[in-house]
């Protein structure tokens, strides 16, 4: 137990991180909560095929493109080191940025996930021997670190957090949805339907929900601020405006709910869309 005697200093000093923005971003989605906190976990939940790899290399993009001189350290579960190439090879954006991207994958390095120590340890060391000063995660749902048991999924979030919080580095965790849910899903999707423990979405200071709406023949990518601990908020729901040339969304603005709820309503039925419109016109 512990008895808290905040002197006025700390208090200043406690308000004034809150008020603080520490990382610089053309997201408004992040922006309204004056963007990604050091130390913090961010986590980033949507279904298969939704928009997280979008997703991931936006926040890559805007992350560096905004904060000269950092480094960032992309964790990858499913993806091999010829998989994320390939996706470089065809993103103009990600490509300017080659240099200051450390790229860790799962599917290369088998040898290290022999047992739970060896795993912890490599992603451990990985933070601090790479220099990042922004961590993305992608996927802990289907990751050797993770587990395939509810005991094993909460040990190692379990482990995680102080990690983060000792390293001082904005960490955003992309997670899939539970199997259930798949793209076209009618309901909103929130919290509770990570796939897995939701020890995950509890211990995250930061949550955030990709959900995609098809209607009237368009593709709408949203992202709604589903958790903002310790911060306060103008606006929880945004939709992306992606960019078919450069392969990346560009920027989020916010979207009224009303419009949101319209467009719920009007939604595509899945079977017949017409597929040439690929992502649509997302705005």
């Amino acid at each position: 137990m512990k008895k808290f005697d905040l002197s006025k200093d700390r208090i200043a000093e406690v308000i004034k991180y809150t008020q603080t923005c520490h990382v610089r971003t053309d997201f408004d989605f992040l922006a309204t909560h004056l963007g990604a906190k050091p130390g913090k976990i961010h986590v980033v939940l949507g279904v298969a095929g939704g928009g997280k790899s979008t997703t991931r290399n936006s926040l890559i993009v805007d992350y560096l493109g905004n904060n000269p001189g950092k480094k960032v350290l992309l964790w990858l579960s499913e993806e091999s080191y010829d998989d994320f190439e390939k996706d470089l090879a065809r993103n103009p954006e990600m490509l300017k940025w080659m240099d200051k991207i450390i790229v860790f994958s799962e599917q290369n390095h088998v040898e290290c996930f022999q047992t739970i120590e060896m795993a912890r340890e490599k992603f451990k060391s990985s933070i601090y021997d790479s220099g990042c000063t922004f961590l993305l995660f992608d996927n802990i749902t289907t990751s050797k670190l993770y587990g395939s048991t509810f005991s094993k999924q909460e040990s190692f979030i379990e482990y995680l957090k102080p990690v983060i919080e000792e390293s001082n580095v904005p960490c955003f965790i992309f997670a899939h949805t539970g199997a259930h849910i798949k793209a076209g899903h009618k309901g909103i999707i929130d919290q509770n339907d990570v796939r897995g423990s939701k020890s995950l979405t509890n211990i995250s200071e930061f949550l955030y929900v990709l959900q995609t709406i098809s209607a009237n023949g368009n593709t709408y990518s949203t992202i709604k601020n589903v958790k903002h601990r310790g911060t306060d908020i103008g606006h929880k729901l945004f939709i992306f405006d992606y960019s078919v040339e450069h392969r990346i969304y560009r920027r989020s603005n916010a979207l009224d709910i009303d419009k949101f709820n319209l467009l719920y309503g009007e939604q595509d039925d899945p079977t017949r869309v017409n597929k040439k419109n690929g992502r649509g016109k997302s705005r």
